[in-house]
Parts: C-alpha cells; sequence; structure tokens
C-alpha cells in the first residue's frame, strides 16, 4: 500500500522550477475545490442543505478553469497523487466548513488566487 502523501501549505518562491511546481499545484487544488463543490452541489453529502456548495464555487469559475488548463500537471501520476493528499486533507466530506476552516484550505485558496490575478494582470 503506497504511502499517503502529506501536503503543507504552498509556499511562495521566486525559483523558477518551484514556480511551475506550485502552478501545477494550484491547478490540482482548483480540481480538488471543484469536487468538493460539486458533490455538495448534487446532494451528494449526508445532511445536504443547499447553498453548500457555495463555499467552493470560486473553482468552477470559467477564468479558474481556464487557468487550470493552461498550468495542469503534464505527469498524470504527479496530479494524482496530489489530487489524493488534497482530498485526504480534506477529510471526510460533511460540513463545508470542515473543509473551507482548514488552514491548507485558506492558505492553498488565498495563494493560488493571487497566482491567477498576477497573471490576469500580466495578460492585460
Amino acid at each position: 500500500m503506497a504511502e499517503k502523501t502529506k501536503l503543507s501549505p504552498i509556499a511562495p518562491t521566486e525559483v523558477q522550477d518551484a514556480v511551475l511546481d506550485n502552478r501545477q499545484r494550484c491547478a490540482v487544488f482548483f480540481d480538488a475545490v471543484v469536487m468538493q463543490y460539486e458533490l455538495h452541489r448534487d446532494g451528494r453529502v449526508p445532511g445536504f442543505k443547499p447553498g453548500y456548495e457555495t463555499p467552493f464555487a470560486f473553482a468552477w469559475s470559467d477564468e479558474i478553469r481556464n487557468w487550470v488548463e493552461r498550468n495542469r500537471a503534464q505527469e498524470k501520476a504527479d496530479a494524482q497523487r496530489l489530487f489524493q493528499a488534497y482530498a485526504d486533507s480534506f477529510g471526510p466530506i460533511t460540513f463545508p466548513e470542515a473543509v473551507s476552516n482548514r488552514e491548507l484550505y485558506q492558505s492553498d485558496k488565498s495563494y493560488c488566487l493571487e497566482l491567477v490575478e498576477t497573471d490576469r494582470d500580466a495578460a492585460d
């Protein structure tokens, strides 16, 4: 059985290879958030209530989905390993706050949205 990957919050860096790795990791983070969004939106969560998907809706926007496609990891095994690590770190799917209040979620969301904004500004 493969050992689980434990994630720490993404650390900002100026090292070019690490910046690329951070972009790819952000793409996986957004994919993991979309999974949360879809599970909550579709009511596949115990104790579901309308609106539970709202904290995760940002990752479903066209801008984020397009950014993910441009920055997705080329190595599928790496992406799958990271996706599983995010799923594990988010824990059992229950209430949105159980995920959105986690330090890893908050930190990576902030960092990754900042990357998207930086790319938008650079394109203008």
